[in-house]
């Protein structure tokens, strides 16, 4: 699987979210030690002050245009 995203796009949730930054797209590791990309992005987000990390599957987010 090929990331739609990279690291610093800024995304929304498609169920309507603030902004948020992909800080990393996680990897996973086969046993041949390549590494290949699960689905899942780790995103950086800040409402009111406070600040967050969560890890979002591709499904779930969606590009700021």
């Amino acid at each position: 699987m090929i990331p739609l995203y990279k690291i610093g796009d800024l995304v929304v949730l498609k169920s309507k979210s603030p902004q948020i930054i992909i800080v990393d797209d996680k990897l996973g590791i086969n046993k041949d030690n390549t590494s290949y990309f699960n689905g899942l992005y780790e995103c950086l987000f800040s409402v009111c002050g406070r600040k967050g990390r969560f890890i979002f599957p591709e499904d779930d987010i969606r590009l700021i245009e």
